[in-house]
C-alpha cells in the first residue's frame, strides 16, 4: 500500500477475497503501523485471514547500515523468506 491513511479499502477488499493469508512488511514500527491497520480493517469487516505483521520493534535499535538494521529487525530478504517458508507449513 502506498499510504496508511486513508486506507485503500478497495485494495483491502480485493486482498481479502483473493488471498488466504496476508503478510505486511514495513520499515516503520510494527505496533500501530500498516499491519495493525490492515488487521483492524479485516476484523471490522468480518474477515478472518491469518495476518503476519513484519516491521520494526517498538524499542531502541542499534546503529548500523540500513542493511544491518533490516537484518537486526528481521525485515531483510532472508528473514522475510524464512517467515514465508515457515508459514507454508
Amino acid at each position: 500500500m502506498r499510504f496508511l491513511k486513508p486506507l485503500d479499502e478497495k485494495i483491502l477488499e480485493e486482498v481479502a477475497t483473493r488471498f488466504s493469508r496476508i503478510v505486511t512488511i514495513e520499515d516503520g514500527v510494527r505496533n500501530g503501523g500498516l499491519g495493525s491497520a490492515v488487521t483492524e480493517w479485516m476484523n471490522d469487516h468480518g474477515y478472518s485471514i491469518p495476518i503476519t505483521r513484519m516491521g520494526l520493534p517498538d524499542n531502541f535499535v542499534e546503529h548500523g547500515t540500513v542493511q544491518e538494521l533490516k537484518q537486526i529487525c528481521g525485515i531483510d530478504v532472508e528473514s522475510i523468506k524464512k517467515v514465508l517458508t515457515s508459514e507454508k507449513g
